[in-house]
């Protein structure tokens, strides 16, 4: 009888992997969003993908960063996308991570509140299970 592959959790994989690059913290890097958020966070969310062959897959994964002002949102845009960029080299724990493609780049996203800056990107990552 064939083994049956186990894909890891991307969000949470991803997660893991952002916390000790970026200057937010675990509290700064979320899955889901409550109702009480740091004044800077970094939310990440899998927004679909396919399958690329028999062992790998292509996972899409959304990224929004939130802050008070325009200086710290584009700074913590920096540390995101130096995290995804060595991403491909390192992998995490529970998948080898092959590719990571910038699919769409950050773009101020405006929110309905002026309290809060936003950008948002999509990065998609070629993944094998560990």
């Amino acid at each position: 009888m064939p083994e049956v592959l186990r894909w890891a959790n991307a969000e949470r994989e991803v997660r893991a992997w952002l916390i000790p690059r970026l200057s937010v913290g675990s509290a700064g890097v979320v899955t889901e969003t409550t109702t009480t958020v740091p004044e800077k966070y970094v939310k990440v969310e899998r927004a679909g993908g396919r399958g690329d062959g028999p062992l790998d897959k292509l996972v899409q994964i959304e990224v929004a960063v939130h802050a008070r002002t325009r200086g710290d949102m584009w700074a913590l845009v920096g540390e995101v996308e130096t995290a995804f960029a060595a991403l491909a080299t390192n992998g995490t724990p529970g998948m080898y991570v092959d590719e990571v493609e910038e699919t769409f780049a950050f773009a101020a996203d405006p929110m309905p509140s002026q309290d809060v800056r936003r950008a948002i990107a999509t990065y998609t990552l070629t993944v094998r299970p560990r």
